[in-house]
């Protein structure tokens, strides 16, 4: 195990309409920025935003998200 994450975190991310935030624990910082999502099925907003959630510890920095991610996808896929 990387880090012992809180089970708080990861139900906070699940929360689709979850607000940023900060939050300092022990051994890391929590950070939930919301990224921009292209909305395939939406005609009235183009855009929508979902948390994703950063953790940043001493030797490791993590991001989680429960929904699909463009911005993440990109830059896994990019060469």
């Amino acid at each position: 195990k990387i880090i012992e994450i809180p089970e708080e975190i990861f139900t906070s991310l699940r929360d689709i309409e979850e607000i940023p935030d900060t939050e300092k624990y022990r051994k890391f910082l929590f950070i939930i920025v919301r990224t921009p999502q292209k909305n395939p099925d939406s005609s009235e907003f183009e855009y929508s935003t979902i948390p994703l959630g950063i953790i940043i510890s001493k030797n490791h920095l993590i991001t989680i998200c429960f929904y699909e991610n463009d911005i993440i996808d990109r830059k896994i896929h990019e060469k």
